[in-house]
């Protein structure tokens, strides 16, 4: 499908950013959610062992304001999943060149701002809620410092050791891998690339194992709403990694959005343009093992008899 340069002009910066990040902002949402269940479970432990009935009666509050925490984002996952179908309906709109594409536009951005004001203020609460929750933790759990000084042993400097040494031996992968057993996407990657990552965002990762955990070994629920994931990837390949245009980049995320052959993982491990150009020719012709760019293993889960 063709877009038009007019209707691309009509979406603003606010758009193209909620498109970008509309799944990491659902996982990054699932991330809290977990968050919160495992401080309901520290306090439900501290219950079990308190026997000061003042205690007991703080407990149960701040239980109370962890499923308010819970509710609210439950609510605001359940808001985004709903926005998918609307999102995927409005691009084959925004693809139309006889509908009326800013009047679409319009309702879209109003979707947009109804979703950023909800999140707004749910995030707020949850964060003044959290302060509540954190303080009564913090001040009911036996942190075992002085059994950990005693060994003479920090587990941080520990482990930070053990990870550096085990970087050391890190050989590039050419394998993409996407895994239904073990859901799980593992992207090739070079030494060269870990460095870049390493060296531009020191404060962000231990050392190069974990960029590769952080950047190149993927949940496969990240690509799960396949044609979203085509268009955030696509956008990625030419804006991050080709360093084009927004415009360009947004024209070339969308006319990936609706090839459903296409995994949205293949185009994460592609790290130029030719390189997706090479395997969409590939797999349009038939010949995917002739591509020699990088290896693609799928592990399917196998059918229950």
């Amino acid at each position: 499908m063709q877009l038009a340069n007019e209707n691309i002009n009509l979406l603003n910066k606010k758009d193209i950013e909620f498109l970008y990040n509309y799944e990491t902002e659902i996982s990054n949402i699932e991330s809290k959610l977990s968050s919160q269940k495992n401080k309901k479970e520290n306090v439900l432990n501290i219950i079990s062992k308190s026997i000061d009935k003042s205690n007991l009666s703080k407990a149960n509050e701040i239980l109370n304001v962890i499923e308010e925490n819970i509710g609210l984002l439950t609510s605001l996952r359940n808001d985004l999943l709903n926005l998918d179908s609307f999102i995927v309906d409005f691009m084959i709109t925004l693809n139309s060149t006889t509908s009326s594409e800013s009047k679409e536009i319009e309702i879209f951005q109003n979707r947009i701002n109804d979703a950023s004001a909800n999140s707004a203020n749910a995030e707020s609460k949850i964060f003044v809620n959290d302060m509540k929750i954190d303080a009564f933790i913090n001040y009911n759990t036996n942190i075992e410092k002085d059994h950990v000084m005693a060994n003479g042993i920090r587990p941080d400097v520990y482990n930070m050791t053990l990870q550096n040494m085990q970087a050391e031996h890190i050989e590039d992968s050419n394998t993409l891998i996407i895994s239904e057993k073990k859901k799980t996407v593992f992207l090739p990657y070079t030494k060269n690339d870990l460095q870049k990552y390493y060296s531009q965002f020191p404060k962000s990762y231990k050392n190069l194992k974990d960029v590769i955990q952080k950047q190149f070994i993927l949940p496969i629920d990240y690509f799960k709403y396949y044609s979203v994931s085509r268009f955030r990837e696509g956008y990625s390949l030419l804006r991050n990694r080709e360093g084009k245009a927004i415009l360009d980049s947004l024209k070339f995320g969308i006319s990936l959005m609706f090839k459903s052959n296409l995994h949205p993982a293949i185009i994460a491990a592609c790290k130029t343009k030719d390189d997706l150009n090479e395997y969409m020719d590939c797999l349009e012709n038939n010949r995917i093992k002739d591509f020699n760019r990088f290896i693609i293993k799928f592990e399917i889960t196998p059918l229950k008899v």
